[in-house]
């Protein structure tokens, strides 16, 4: 990203930002990183995440307003992100998912800062500078930490992919009539075209579309 695209929030932020000398121990990853900064540990790498752009960041308000009522409303956990890490110990990773969702019988793994393992459900939205991150380097580190459902939307190809664990590993799900059916959040459908601008419904309208897709 170049320096006319940052806010002058995002330059202050990164003006104040010490760049992490070469590699770092975890331990010094988390003493390191500030909490106003997003950024990823892989096995001893810092990767530094840009600020998202205005399609990006619509999206997400609008998926995160969706989940967390559904959520909430069914009582189901809790959904997180975008600045709320997960910790894969087994892989040593430490991840940003876009959000992500933990059922109510596993919050026992959250922490002030992060969850404990793989959560239910992973979501990423696709940016310029993520192409790589995350249809291929975070498929198989969710796949590996155990992740049980990982959604990737990318609004520059207009393209979703249902990813759900069966045997250990990620199988692409397929969808119904246009709708993508989660497994790992009870109840939850959502229609692929609801993720681009100019098909996309009011919070309320979408919730209330699942209500209906659900009775029938």
């Amino acid at each position: 990203m170049s320096t006319t695209d940052r806010s002058p929030l995002d330059s202050a932020i990164l003006e104040t930002v010490t760049y992490p000398p070469g590699r770092m121990t975890e331990e010094e990853f988390v003493a390191w990183c500030p909490e106003d900064l997003r950024a990823e540990w892989v096995e001893g790498e810092v990767i530094m995440m840009s600020p998202a752009n205005t399609e990006h960041n619509e999206l997400f308000m609008w998926l995160a307003g969706v989940l967390k009522y559904y959520v909430d409303e069914h009582g189901l956990g809790q959904v997180f992100g975008p600045e709320h890490t997960v910790r894969f110990a087994s892989i040593r990773r430490r991840r940003l998912p876009d959000l992500y969702f933990v059922s109510a019988d596993r919050l026992s793994g959250l922490r002030p800062t992060y969850f404990e393992g793989p959560p239910d459900m992973a979501i990423e939205i696709v940016s310029p500078d993520s192409v790589t991150r995350d249809w291929r380097d975070k498929f198989l580190d969710y796949e590996a930490a155990g992740v049980l459902e990982y959604w990737i939307i990318d609004p520059m190809s207009q393209r979703a992919d249902l990813y759900v664990r069966t045997d250990g590993k990620f199988t692409q799900a397929v969808e119904a009539d246009g709708w993508l059916h989660s497994t790992a959040m009870k109840g939850l459908r959502l229609k692929i075209e609801w993720f681009w601008p100019a098909t996309r419904p009011r919070v309320p309208d979408a919730l209330r579309a699942i209500a209906d897709s659900g009775s029938r």
